[in-house]
């Protein structure tokens, strides 16, 4: 019970210490240890030489999300604002 108290002190703590730091704190981190410079050369040599697709592929996507941001699918650009519902169309022509 002792040990399950002091850890949830300790994170109380963490978390404190966390909060108190703005983005630009953290910016000058990065930039003086050039943190993120470092990451992306690691995780780009990840996704060269890995052989799992599943990393391959997720690696990618998350470095063009960050370059050129996420797609967005809520853009109509056929209907112009009407409503579309799908339906089997029967040519009757025949019959």
């Amino acid at each position: 019970m002792l040990k399950k108290v002091k850890d949830i002190v300790q994170d109380s703590e963490n978390k404190a210490i966390i909060q108190r730091h703005t983005y630009e704190d953290l910016m000058i981190v990065y930039d003086e240890l050039a943190i993120l410079d470092s990451a992306l050369r690691g995780l780009w040599g990840i996704t060269l030489t890995t052989d799992d697709e599943k990393v391959k592929s997720d690696n990618y996507k998350w470095l063009i999300e960050m370059g050129v941001g996420k797609a967005r699918q809520n853009v109509d650009m056929t209907s112009q604002g009407e409503k579309i519902t799908a339906g089997i169309f029967v040519d009757d022509t025949n019959i």
